[in-house]
């Protein structure tokens, strides 16, 4: 059976403190950063972007809600003053503060059509790129400070364990961490805090993340309408159009959520050989908009955004027939849009692994199992409006194969 809730912890503040607070923004009195000024030609220059970044900031939805955002050239400037800067421990928006303030256009239908445009994510690749610069630089641990910033013993507190399960330098006043992504994409201290699943029998699954279920998805379609209000998944379109998918039709999904404060590191779920490994680009702010207004900065169109987003596809094979060629997918919701890689085609791998890293913040992951693979979840277990609450650590048993139950 299906299973879902939806969650909104990227954002911590309500939407009238957002509101007043991206209206004041202090802003220059005109755009300077290239990346941006790249958007503006485009938007000024193509007459479909044009028509959608003039009407996004028009158009109401259901329930109406105020934009702090007159117009494009007004997001801009505020882009301007996001992106020269690290983001702050108890800003107003939050970690992920573009999403903060577009989180009212994209719930309309052009900021819908706009943030799937290629040609509009590819400006958008090349703005969070150039924040990337920054936030990958020294000049951006100045927000990691223990006084007020994201070392602070109140932000620690919202990371239970923090000096004890990561990879820190006490004597160091940033403890070790050498940027803002260092920090956000922290190693574990040793394999001992997040201690491997039975690591000797194949069958059990290991969670590739710190995360809590999302859905669980049995018999998926080829193809399906991923966009209207049930989010079904359609396999050709999360899987790039994969030759191999048709195997995974009628087979299960697993989705998961990654909040901003987990550990931001994938681990490979079962031993296997890497056969694919590659990076699919996509959409950066893209929001379903059968959802309506989602106050929580799109989570509730995670399913949707498997589909769309810019995402990172790893096929493992087991050698098994049990359990056959699992296929990880992490999806970059939004600022989380950098996926690398730490591993390539033909590469050995053991449950526990590293694969790959999200940078900035939180996200979202799909695990596909091919049909005939039958997969007992850890999850199942439990009621699933407990599932906001339900971390499972990354290596910890997300689930077992039932080798019984195994048909092809």
């Amino acid at each position: 059976m299906s299973k879902t809730y939806t969650l909104g912890r990227w954002v911590t503040a309500d939407l009238k403190t957002i509101s007043k607070y991206v209206k004041g923004m202090r802003i220059a009195r005109e755009v300077t950063h290239p990346s941006l000024l790249a958007l503006q030609d485009l938007i000024e220059t193509d007459p479909e972007v044009n028509m959608l970044f003039t009407t996004m900031f028009t158009q109401e939805f259901d329930p109406p809600q105020e934009n702090p955002i007159s117009d494009y050239m007004d997001m801009l400037k505020k882009m301007q003053t996001i992106i020269t800067s690290a983001p702050e421990y108890g800003s107003t928006l939050g970690s992920a503060p573009l999403n903060h303030i577009l989180i009212y256009v994209m719930a309309t239908p052009s900021g819908t059509m706009a943030f799937i445009n290629d040609k509009v994510n590819k400006c958008f690749r090349n703005i969070l790129n150039s924040w990337a610069q920054l936030l990958n630089s020294p000049d951006s641990r100045e927000v990691l400070n223990k006084q007020d910033g994201w070392l602070s013993p109140d932000s620690l507190a919202e990371m239970p364990g923090f000096l004890e399960t990561y990879k820190v330098d006490l004597a160091d006043p940033y403890y070790g961490f050498q940027s803002w992504n260092d920090f956000f994409a922290r190693k574990l201290k040793n394999d001992k805090v997040r201690p491997i699943a039975e690591p000797g029998d194949p069958y059990v699954i290991c969670s590739p993340c710190d995360a809590c279920p999302y859905f669980i998805e049995r018999n998926p379609k080829l193809r399906d309408q991923f966009w209207i209000k049930s989010q079904p998944y359609s396999l050709q379109h999360l899987l790039n159009d994969d030759p191999l998918t048709e195997k995974y039709v009628g087979g299960t999904v697993f989705q998961a959520f990654l909040d901003t404060a987990n550990y931001h590191r994938w681990h490979a779920p079962v031993a296997g050989t890497i056969t694919k490994a590659y990076i699919k680009e996509g959409a950066y702010y893209a929001e379903a908009l059968s959802v309506g207004y989602d106050p929580t900065a799109n989570t509730y169109s995670q399913r949707y955004l498997s589909h769309v987003d810019t995402r990172a596809i790893i096929h493992i094979d087991t050698g098994k027939p049990e359990i056959g060629t699992v296929i990880f997918v992490a999806v970059g919701m939004a600022e989380i849009s950098s996926c690398p890689l730490e591993v390539y085609y033909g590469q050995e791998v053991k449950k526990g692994d590293p694969l790959g890293t999200f940078q900035f913040g939180g996200s979202t992951y799909c695990l596909l199992f091919e049909k005939g693979v039958e997969v007992l979840f850890v999850a199942e277990r439990t009621p699933v409006t407990e599932w906001p609450n339900y971390l499972q650590l990354v290596n910890s048993a997300l689930g077992r194969v039932d080798v019984c139950r195994h048909r092809r």
